[in-house]
């Protein structure tokens, strides 16, 4: 009887092209609510709280192409990000298990890894990003971004708030995949393969989940991003203080201003990643020689 041969191995840069390029469609898709999601989180107060006053100021004073404001930048953010993410979560997940044998516990911490790696991976984008985006006009584009606040800042401006993202992308990143797993694994057992339909399903649930545990330190460290641009106060010196200051001020919900439109966006934009990823990862593990 012939040795069975065991199954070849995908390499990494499979998990990370079909990640980047499922965030790119997602991302894009949902830009518009983005767009509104990040002036909720910076400016709430200046739109009276008010979703639809944020939409309709955006478009009487930028046109249609305002909600997309922001998204190429995003996308030279969004490919990299995703795409570590994806490869970083199994790649740390593989080298954990001899120090973490429990298999959930190795899974959440590949999870908290996976996340910071990305995130610290693409930081100066997202500074860059979440400015020119809320503050129209006080760069010209992502490289005039990076030139001024490298000059005006130095390197340190471009990682200004890098240790609070962090902390906001541990709950994040361990909410988004496990919950995704956790629902796939379920499906699985019950003998239902998981394809682009129920992948959209599942990733509308990680991007509820995700956002939902997240969103307070994700709220407070875009304030840290855009405190002192475009005539905005410094009001706050690290994310435990900027909560504390926020909660003081006003109140608990204060924490979670923009939140539902936060899952209004990531709720589609997951589910569109999660779907696109089981289009993506097959189709590139087929051409590569690897079904």
């Amino acid at each position: 009887m012939p040795p069975v041969q065991e199954k070849k191995k995908p390499p990494g840069w499979i998990n990370a092209a079909s990640g980047g390029c499922s965030a790119m469609v997602s991302r894009t898709c949902v830009s518009p609510l983005e767009r509104l999601r990040m002036q909720m989180i910076t400016d709430a107060k200046a739109y009276g709280g008010s979703n639809s006053a944020v939409l309709k100021t955006i478009y009487k004073n930028e046109g249609i192409t305002g909600f997309w404001r922001g998204n190429g930048i995003n996308m030279f953010r969004i490919f990299p990000q995703n795409a570590m993410a994806f490869f970083a979560k199994p790649f740390a997940e593989k080298n954990i298990k001899p120090i973490i044998p429990n298999k959930s516990a190795a899974s959440i911490t590949a999870s908290a890894v996976g996340g910071m790696a990305c995130i610290t991976f693409v930081y100066p984008l997202d500074i860059v990003r979440g400015r020119v985006t809320t503050t129209p006009g006080v760069y010209k584009g992502m490289v005039d971004g990076l030139m001024q606040i490298g000059r005006a800042e130095g390197l340190a401006g471009l990682y200004k708030g890098c240790s609070h993202a962090n902390i906001w992308a541990i709950p994040y990143y361990i909410a988004m995949f496990q919950t995704y797993e956790i629902l796939k694994g379920f499906s699985q057992s019950q003998g239902i393969e998981v394809g682009p339909g129920l992948g959209l399903v599942f990733g509308m649930c990680a991007g509820v989940s995700s956002t939902s545990c997240a969103f307070p330190f994700e709220s407070v460290r875009r304030k840290l991003q855009v405190q002192g641009v475009g005539g905005r106060p410094v009001l706050y010196k690290g994310i435990f203080s900027g909560l504390a200051g926020c909660i003081k001020t006003n109140g608990v919900m204060s924490v979670y201003e923009g939140c539902f439109a936060n899952c209004i966006k990531m709720a589609p934009a997951q589910a569109i990643t999660f779907s696109c990823i089981e289009i993506f990862k097959p189709l590139m593990l087929t051409l590569a020689g690897y079904d």
